[in-house]
């Protein structure tokens, strides 16, 4: 089934749920000659010329996790759940579909009512099916629980801070962690750096470029002064900032043969850096690029901000000369 239309491709994707339970996961029975012949002449035309262009093993994309051109693969299903019913007509949504009353197979036309009515017979027949072949490998199965015991998902808890043995070393409670990380490997910290060194530190980590001499020089600015003058610096979220448009696939074009220069893709690089300098807590930062189209806004500029934020889904890499248009457009609409 050619997918054309937002209808059709939505359609394919439920197709995993219209066919997946066409026939049952047993082994199929000894099929009488007259079930045989009614397939071949009234069941698999039909499915080779409207379904295995996207549900078969030669298919480019299988939609849905869904393949109809064996018994298993169809027995087995896709991503969605059954679709046929053994000997249940009403039950079986793969009519649902083809008579186009909920999602519609095909999506370019309605199949002519006598080979509805071929389909009904044939589920009515229990759904006979001589192919034979191997169904799709299964969906992996994921436990949500044991992956909400992840560190990272758990919420933030007291802990006791350790015994350190030498109380003059650590200056801040995060020190503490510190040395017990050199006592478990029979480490001892090293000697302090020079000023020079661990201002030269700070710059390139915290804004990516060196200090000038007349900096390296200033002895008088209290390093925690400098640090909190780095963080406040605009080049905080240039040095910082492009980490995350790296991992979001930034670029002013689109790349591939036919490059196409994407004019207004310094709105999100800018979102990006300013979120970085004006320390945007992280949830709402993620949320604006998700959906930042769908937040209320208090001003015009939020509002622009909040749109800006958004090209995050539309970023990467596209080949606009691929042939296949079909595949390009689910491409494009993947990314």
């Amino acid at each position: 089934m050619r997918c054309r239309t937002a209808s059709g491709c939505a359609f394919l994707f439920s197709l995993s749920l219209i066919v997946q339970a066409a026939i049952a996961a047993e082994p199929m029975p000894q099929l009488a000659a007259d079930d045989i012949a009614f397939f071949e002449s009234k069941i698999r035309p039909v499915l080779v010329e409207h379904c295995y262009e996207c549900h078969a093993a030669d298919s480019k994309i299988v939609h849905g996790g869904l393949r109809v051109d064996t018994r298993e693969a169809l027995a087995a299903g896709g991503d969605s759940g059954p679709a046929v019913i053994p000997g249940n007509v009403e039950e079986s949504l793969l009519l649902s579909a083809m008579r186009h009353e909920s999602f519609e197979m095909p999506p370019e036309r309605k199949l002519p009512d006598h080979v509805i009515a071929d389909f009904e017979q044939w589920i009515q027949r229990g759904a006979p099916d001589p192919r034979e072949g191997k169904p799709l490998t299964a969906a992996p199965s994921y436990d949500w629980e044991q992956a909400r015991q992840f560190w990272a998902y758990r919420p933030l808890v007291p802990v006791t801070l350790p015994d350190v043995g030498d109380s003059t070393w650590p200056r801040t409670e995060l020190d503490r962690f510190v040395w017990q990380g050199y006592e478990s490997q029979g480490l001892s910290p090293g000697e302090d750096a020079s000023r020079q060194t661990l201002v030269r530190r700070l710059y390139f980590d915290l804004i990516g470029l060196p200090p000038s001499e007349a900096e390296l020089a200033n002895s008088d600015e209290p390093i925690e002064t400098l640090v909190e003058r780095l963080l406040a610096s605009p080049h905080y979220g240039e040095r910082w900032g492009r980490h995350w448009l790296d991992v979001a696939r930034f670029a002013e074009s689109t790349g591939g043969g036919r490059s196409r220069v994407l004019h207004e893709a310094w709105r999100y690089r800018d979102y990006v850096l300013d979120a970085f300098n004006r320390d945007k807590p992280f949830d709402e930062f993620v949320v604006e690029q998700i959906a930042g189209d769908l937040l209320s806004s208090e001003s015009n500029e939020q509002r622009a901000e909040q749109l800006a934020a958004t090209s995050f889904l539309a970023l990467g890499p596209i080949n606009y000369e691929l042939q296949d248009k079909e595949l390009l457009r689910m491409e494009v609409i993947d990314e």
